[in-house]
């Protein structure tokens, strides 16, 4: 993408941003900040159909500092629009020093693993105001009409089929959240002890939300040949011999607790597994082995454990204690993800898509 064609496709929102041509170079543009002294922020948000295998990005800013010292430019890449992660760029950008242009070329692969959006976010200040009233000492995406600044943005990703057996009509938008990548703790008493600990915040609209799950090693669902063409929550083996205690905290402060992914001696599955939110008609079934050493799977066509929690808007917290069952070995592995289920008001995304390309086409033109 760049600004003299189709930008606004993947526009999700500006603040304190536009896009103005250049006063002093005929045929430029830019995005920049509209204040000085003031952030201006460019979101752009890529949705794909499927779950992320890798990803690619290019982008370019441009701070100069030898007009604004204090002028700044960052790009910061998300899975969800919520969690933030600040690119180191080609160009060294520190506090005291800047060069004109920066850019990332390269993998993002760790930063959206999983998840079906590639978040894109510029973040510019300027510090001062030039001459034509503009403060395009922060830039980004700066285009030229006849090509020869060749930066654009540019968003590539590789996704795996993940999503086959989910319900087909009105499918739900899934987002994965890596709750923690590594367990450190291996091993402690048994009897039900705490071997380790992990929690996440999500914000999350449970009248607006299909499902709410949790997935060991992958976000990624899994198949069986004795049910082709679904795809399941959890992994290819026995139960784990552990358990997790889960506990979610509601906006208000309410908690609830329920042990999950329950299994007795012989390894064989019990109780509530995966799925946290919603009903069983329209979540994917979890699956677990029906006990150890034979490839028999069981599959459990679950509600949500936590369904009475879920009433309001809000942030909830989510505590994972990962507990021994009947032995002192750790059982669970890591990655351990959240994935949530979110059907999206189309009406509000198409009033979304035609306020920001009615917005963004205003230029503004410096008089002389």
């Amino acid at each position: 993408m760049d600004l003299n064609f189709d930008y606004t496709t993947y526009l999700h929102s500006f603040e304190n941003a536009g896009v103005f041509d250049d006063p002093v170079s005929i045929g430029v543009k830019y995005w920049i900040p509209t204040q000085r002294n003031v952030e201006g922020v460019v979101t752009y948000r890529f949705p794909t159909s499927q779950f992320v295998d890798s990803a690619y990005l290019f982008g370019e800013v441009a701070a100069f500092n030898i007009f604004d010292s204090g002028a700044r430019a960052y790009l910061d890449i998300s899975a969800n629009g919520i969690d933030w992660t600040n690119l180191d760029l080609e160009t060294q950008q520190s506090s005291t020093s800047f060069n004109s242009f920066a850019k990332y070329d390269g993998d993002i692969t760790p930063h959206v693993l999983g998840s079906q959006d590639i978040w894109v976010r510029a973040r510019l200040l300027s510090t001062r105001t030039h001459s034509s009233g503009q403060s395009f000492y922060a830039q980004f995406m700066r285009a030229d009409q006849d090509g020869s600044f060749e930066p654009k943005l540019i968003v590539q990703a590789d996704t795996s089929d993940t999503t086959t057996g989910f319900p087909t009509p009105g499918s739900p938008r899934t987002t994965s959240f890596l709750v923690t990548e590594s367990l450190t703790t291996n091993s402690a008493s048994s009897g039900g002890a705490e071997y380790d600990f992990a929690s996440i915040t999500v914000d999350i609209d449970p009248a607006n939300t299909e499902w709410i799950a949790w997935n060991q090693g992958s976000p990624g669902l899994v198949e069986n040949a004795t049910r082709p063409g679904e795809k399941f929550f959890g992994q290819l083996n026995y139960g784990t011999d552990d358990f997790i205690r889960m506990t979610i905290t509601d906006p208000n402060g309410e908690s609830l607790t329920v042990d999950i992914d329950q299994n007795n001696a012989a390894g064989t599955s019990f109780g509530p597994q995966n799925v946290l939110f919603g009903e069983a008609e329209s979540t994917p079934d979890a699956m677990r082995f029906a006990r150890h050493f034979t490839t028999d799977p069981i599959f459990f066509d679950e509600a949500g454990a936590f369904n009475s929690i879920f009433t309001i808007e809000g942030e909830y917290k989510f505590d994972f204690s990962f507990r021994n069952q009947f032995s002192s070995a750790a059982g669970h592995t890591a990655p351990i993800y959240l994935i949530v289920a979110e059907i999206p008001e189309p009406s509000a995304i198409l009033i979304l898509g035609i306020g920001c390309f009615s917005l963004i086409r205003v230029r503004y033109l410096p008089t002389e």
